[in-house]
């Protein structure tokens, strides 16, 4: 039987976690990142591991519960699972992530909770924020969403993001949240400390805003993108597919860019099926000199892949590496299909493609593909990076529907760009699309729920930001030591007084 305190304990803790999705796209307050930080950790030092981890796990139930909930939207408006079933679906997903990141608390309470709190605030919380961040970024395939650095794209902090990635700015927050706690915690005792720390940080910060990692060049590529807007529920269906060809037809025949690019699985048929089709646009491309870039199922070595092709001018086509589990694979599949609907949604049985795939060619551009959800992965990035000029994105977010996914997924597609130093240029079936440039600043977009074309003259920029040299790997690994160096301090006078005393 749980005490009123309890109970507005954990209420607490769910409005906390739940007002930090305030910093992140649509809201963009990112300033919002951290009071509900401030309040969650302030105490943590304080409890056993225990206690820490259900203070971690209300939470991040509130921070994911408010944060992913546009993933009902999808099991059961167009899984057409029950109310019921969607939203239990929904919360055990949030309830296994909550679980997964608050073992963090428990870990950073049971090995360093007797450290000083200079140390405890500012070494191990971000050590175990940092590694239990990344190891997110897998576990279970992968689920990145959310990471704390992603809302300050519009933020003073987006600067090292060219420097060392979203990563950084993660270190950064909590180093920030853990400042503050500790000024809190130690009063006086911690002014010259704390006032160092900032000065630090701010001139830190100015300095970073002064570097230009990329210069604009005089490389120019005209790109329109095709916005359909054709519902989900609608798109699959035999009858529908006759007004989708003559949609994307009539549309491309209308522009004159060097490249016209069609959202994710914007033919809804197999590739081999529809051959005169393709083959039709194809010609028309040439004719007038210009690429057409589709997403569209391709069947290939009795195997089925999601795929980016070229039509036209223009040579390569990309298969999709990172599939999304229960929307274009099954795990468990004998198990699983059949069950509901959710685990039989069309095309939900691709495979694969190879972690190493050279990016498109296009008019003398290098073009690196991310299909959808794979923009949230910067691995996937990195293994096409290498000598690209830009980064497309094809995606259907219509699967999510009138929620706050789809502004999510366009502000990781910024962050992408500010990373990597290049323009991203991202085409969805009903929106957003979005023309970014090499900063993460959005230069033109159509929105939600319109339907038409959206052009722009994409120029390319020379020289490569640090986190692109390094890649995604190396650069955590740099940010870790920050910490790790810190926590080896620790350690080393704790037992330095221990010998001494």
């Amino acid at each position: 039987m749980f005490s009123w305190q309890q109970w507005r304990s954990r209420l607490l803790m769910l409005v906390a976690g739940a007002s930090m999705v305030g910093a992140f796209a649509p809201f963009s307050y990112w300033l919002l990142i951290f009071p509900g930080l401030i309040w969650f950790i302030l105490p943590l030092q304080s409890l056993s591991a225990k206690r820490a981890f259900y203070r971690g796990l209300w939470f991040y139930i509130g921070f994911y519960g408010a944060g992913l909930s546009w993933i009902h939207v999808s099991i059961h408006r167009f899984g057409q699972a029950p109310l019921f079933l969607s939203v239990t679906l929904t919360l055990l997903l949030i309830v296994l992530l909550s679980l997964f990141s608050s073992l963090s608390f428990a870990l950073l309470n049971r090995y360093f909770r007797k450290l000083d709190t200079k140390h405890y605030f500012l070494a191990a919380l971000p050590f175990c924020w940092l590694v239990f961040e990344w190891l997110r970024s897998w576990f279970l395939t992968g689920f990145p969403w959310l990471d704390l650095g992603q809302s300050q794209v519009d933020g003073p902090l987006s600067v090292l993001a060219p420097l060392l990635g979203s990563s950084a700015i993660t270190l950064f927050i909590v180093m920030i949240v853990g400042l503050i706690a500790y000024s809190i915690r130690t009063g006086l005792y911690s002014l010259k400390f704390a006032a160092f720390s900032w000065i630090v940080l701010v001139v830190s910060i100015v300095v970073l805003h002064q570097i230009q990692w990329g210069k604009i060049t005089d490389k120019q590529l005209a790109v329109s993108l095709i916005q359909p807007n054709i519902p989900q529920e609608k798109k699959w269906l035999p009858e529908q597919r006759k007004e989708t060809f003559n949609y994307f037809s009539r549309k491309t025949a209308q522009l004159e860019s060097q490249l016209v690019i069609w959202p994710e699985a914007a033919i809804p048929a197999l590739a081999d099926r529809v051959v005169s089709y393709l083959q039709m646009i194809a010609e028309h491309a040439r004719k007038k000199s210009q690429t057409v870039l589709t997403g569209i199922p391709v069947s290939e070595d009795g195997k089925i892949y999601n795929a980016a092709i070229l039509m036209g001018e223009g040579t390569g086509k990309y298969f999709k590496q990172h599939l999304v589990p229960f929307g274009e694979y099954v795990p468990l599949e004998s198990w699983l299909r059949g069950l509901i609907k959710v685990f039989d949604l069309p095309m939900s049985s691709f495979s694969s493609g190879s972690d190493q795939q050279p990016t498109l060619q296009v008019a003398g551009w290098n073009i690196a593909i991310a299909l959808c959800y794979e923009i949230i992965f910067q691995d996937v990035i990195n293994n096409q990076i290498t000598n690209a000029d830009i980064i497309v994105t094809l995606s259907n977010d219509a699967w999510f529907g009138d929620s706050i996914g789809p502004y999510q997924h366009l502000e990781i597609a910024r962050m992408r760009a500010l990373e990597n130093g290049i323009p991203v240029i991202r085409a969805t079936n009903d929106g957003i699309s979005a023309f970014i440039d090499h900063q993460g600043k959005i230069t033109s977009k159509l929105g939600k729920f319109k339907e038409g074309t959206l052009t722009a003259t994409v120029t390319a920029v020379s020289g490569e930001t640090l986190y692109r040299k390094l890649g995604p790997l190396r650069s955590f690994a740099i940010i870790l030591l920050i910490p790790v160096i810190m926590l080896f301090l620790a350690f080393y006078s704790a037992r330095r007084k221990n010998n001494n005393a």
